[in-house]
């Protein structure tokens, strides 16, 4: 589910996303991972008409599952926060830098991931 709202000059977003993963086999055996929940909430702020600031807060909650074998790995979560700055050098063309900062977590490694993503529409 997305859901976004804009509040002049901001925009906000809101992801709610329910995975099911696959059970794989690895040197350990088979595993059967959790099915998880992804909260991802982020405001937008035009700093021109080129240039957006931008701020996200990311997650993810490890449950248990809806179908198949029970889970065998340990459960875990994260919460991150992104901030970002967004060019729009064209109507079709976009370029986003930013940094993934990880805050919090259970099960999971701590890690700062630097992000540059573009963003092309074709018509």
């Amino acid at each position: 589910m997305n859901l976004s709202k804009w509040v002049e000059p901001f925009i906000f977003y809101a992801n709610l996303y329910y995975s099911m993963p696959t059970s794989f086999t690895d040197d350990e055996g088979k595993q059967y991972l959790r099915d998880f929940v992804t909260v991802n909430l982020a405001v937008e702020y035009p700093v021109t008409e080129k240039w957006i600031a931008l701020l996200e807060l990311i997650s993810f909650w490890d449950g248990g599952r809806l179908f198949g074998s029970r889970a065998n790995v340990t459960p875990a979560h994260l919460i991150s926060i992104l901030p970002g700055i967004e060019f729009l050098t064209t109507k079709k063309l976009a370029f986003y830098l930013g940094v993934d900062i990880d805050l919090i977590g259970r099960n999971t490694d701590a890690t700062v991931t630097p992000i540059l993503s573009l963003v092309w529409v074709i018509p």
